[in-house]
């Protein structure tokens, strides 16, 4: 599992936000986190936090485009099929994979969901054959 690295210049900041779980201000080189999040919540939305950094502002036209591009890349970054495949050896159980891999569900959800063909079928052989749409229920 590789989690992406602080941008140069930028700095973290944890408060209580009033709505969403973290917020990436161009302006300011700062990422901000709600301070209630908890650890694999705080893993995930750094993550995708710190690509908006990486990537840049964009017109809010492009909003959902870019959270749906960001949230693919982080549950690719946060959870790499090795990963999953020996998490899965553990338990089939969706919130206890959650918890062995260090994300949240929305992003165990999304890594799954998002599978390629060759990945779909790796994590079948190693569910005894039972598709991965069995986690996502």
């Amino acid at each position: 599992m590789v989690d992406p690295v602080m941008p140069e210049g930028w700095r973290l900041d944890v408060e209580r936000l009033p709505s969403g779980l973290g917020r990436c201000i161009w302006s300011q080189r700062r990422i901000v986190l709600d301070s209630r999040l908890t650890p694999a919540q705080r893993r995930c939305t750094l993550a995708h936090e710190i690509l908006h950094a990486r990537r840049g502002p964009f017109p809010n036209w492009r909003l959902a485009r870019e959270e749906a591009i960001i949230s693919a890349t982080v549950a690719r970054m946060l959870i790499p099929m090795p990963a999953l495949l020996d998490a899965v050896a553990w338990s089939r159980q969706p919130v206890e994979l959650a918890e062995v891999l260090g994300v949240d569900l929305d992003t165990l959800r999304l890594r799954i969901s998002s599978l390629a063909s060759s990945e779909q079928a790796q994590l079948a052989t190693a569910l005894d054959s039972c598709g991965p749409e069995l986690m996502c229920a």
